[in-house]
């Protein structure tokens, strides 16, 4: 009774992992894959099935059983680190919450906070790291005590994360 997706030839060859190795999007209507690091071979290619990383992991192990009907066994999900992962989701959304309310003094002590926790809660390359440097080094480029080129080493970073998962700035 639950919906499913059909995904034959190279998708259907994918396995999960929360520290996904394999990056995915779609493009005009196509399906398009990356490697985003180097996999050696004999090595599984892996995407996340979990759309939100930055989940504690009993979140998004939960889902995974719920809507794929498997209990996630990737080494993220067996690290004894990840208490501290979910002690940085809570610190992620209560970041992302007080952004999104408009109140906040410090806009680049938030964002400069988000660029470290997303090293914590995203595999090496995602787009939501890119997303959090592109936005630190808008912040710092708006205010003159900083120096631009702070904000220009975050913007090269988030565009090297926009490339790499994605093919393009």
């Amino acid at each position: 009774s639950e919906g499913v997706g059909l995904f034959p030839g190279t998708p259907s060859m994918l396995n999960h992992s929360c520290n996904e190795n394999v990056t995915h999007h779609w493009n005009k209507g196509r399906l398009w894959f990356r490697a985003c690091e180097r996999i050696e071979n004999g090595n599984a290619c892996c995407i996340s099935y979990v759309s939100k990383l930055e989940q504690p992991t009993t979140e998004r192990t939960a889902a995974l059983f719920h809507y794929k009907f498997f209990q996630c066994q990737c080494p993220r999900c067996q690290s004894p680190d990840e208490q501290g992962r979910a002690e940085a989701t809570v610190e992620w959304r209560a970041l992302l919450e007080t952004l999104s309310k408009g109140t906040c003094n410090d806009t680049i002590a938030i964002y400069q906070r988000l660029v470290e926790l997303a090293e914590l809660l995203f595999p090496p390359y995602f787009v939501t790291k890119g997303w959090a440097l592109e936005e630190c080094g808008h912040a710092l480029l708006q205010d003159s005590r900083f120096l631009r080129e702070h904000a220009s080493e975050c913007l090269r970073a988030a565009r090297r994360q926009y490339i790499v998962c994605r093919g393009r700035d």
